[in-house]
């Protein structure tokens, strides 16, 4: 990872360490009749949005919300897999050089519709902060991360507009990705998950088990040449973890600007109530 490519994009800071590994099993306890994470060889934080209840009783379907990393270690069985679940749309949150980096090239007999973002959000201060020679603390880094998911919701509302249009036009399944799959791919689920009524710790849950689904520290550790093999402990802790204070505050950053999340779809995304109620039949039972 190329320390000018982060200051760029700050969010670039997990996206571009080459042998991020495949999501790892939950244990069974966690696992349902539906899979959480897809059993992909080569997929990266791949994992379906089903089954999440919604606080009026009823469910989020299986099989229609996917949310990724980076495609481009799948494999040929894996996308014989992902056949099977017939994905019409992929919205990729990455910027240019992460896509020149690590490219989808869509191996499936079908090919769904595929946008891409180039917006690089905000952030500076996390650039500096992580610049070479820079003296940084470990709270200094949660701090700025913190602040970061503040911009999110904005700098990326393009990409999180079309998606939401998509599913408001039942142009489903569809899966949408960053690099690790963690940040803003992360904030695209929570607004999602929340538009459909599910509850905020639930939305919270499903950000944090990033943490459990990927060894980002050990995909740094094969990388022995990246900037980020030699930072302290304290300061890449907190650019690892998908801790729920970052999504909180994503999420009280639209509750603040907008008044709800719903709110939000409406006035940046410029849905309509036909549309958010054509959603929400879409893609609840």
């Amino acid at each position: 990872m190329r320390i000018p490519a982060l200051l760029a994009a700050p969010l670039l800071a997990l996206a571009t360490v080459p042998a991020m590994l495949p999501a790892q099993p939950l244990p069974a306890a966690q696992q349902t009749a539906h899979q959480r994470v897809l059993p992909l060889q080569g997929g990266r934080n791949f994992r379906d949005l089903g089954g999440y209840a919604t606080r009026d009783g009823r469910h989020v379907r299986w099989g229609l919300l996917f949310r990724s990393g980076a495609m481009s270690g799948l494999t040929p069985a894996d996308y014989a897999y992902l056949d099977t679940l017939g994905i019409r749309f992929v919205c990729d949150l990455r910027t240019a050089r992460e896509r020149a980096a690590e490219p989808t090239v869509w191996r499936g007999t079908r090919k769904p519709d595929y946008w891409t973002s180039d917006a690089l959000g905000t952030g500076g201060d996390l650039g500096r902060l992580l610049a070479p020679g820079a003296s940084v603390t470990g709270a200094q880094i949660r701090a700025t991360m913190i602040d970061l998911y503040r911009t999110l919701p904005e700098t990326h509302r393009e990409a999180y507009r079309a998606i939401f249009r998509h599913l408001a036009d039942g142009q489903v399944p569809v899966a949408f990705n960053c690099s690790a799959g963690k940040d803003r791919t992360g904030v695209g689920a929570a607004l999602i998950l929340s538009a459909l009524g599910v509850p905020r710790e639930t939305v919270i849950a499903d950000y944090a088990l990033s943490d459990k689904v990927v060894d980002f520290r050990k995909a740094i550790a094969a990388q022995p040449n990246s900037p980020f093999a030699k930072m302290p402990d304290a300061v890449l802790t907190p650019l690892l973890k998908s801790d729920p204070a970052y999504i909180e505050a994503a999420l009280d950053a639209v509750n603040a600007r907008y008044g709800s999340v719903e709110a939000y779809l409406k006035t940046a995304l410029g849905l309509t109530d036909a549309d958010i109620a054509r959603m929400r039949a879409n893609l609840l039972e």
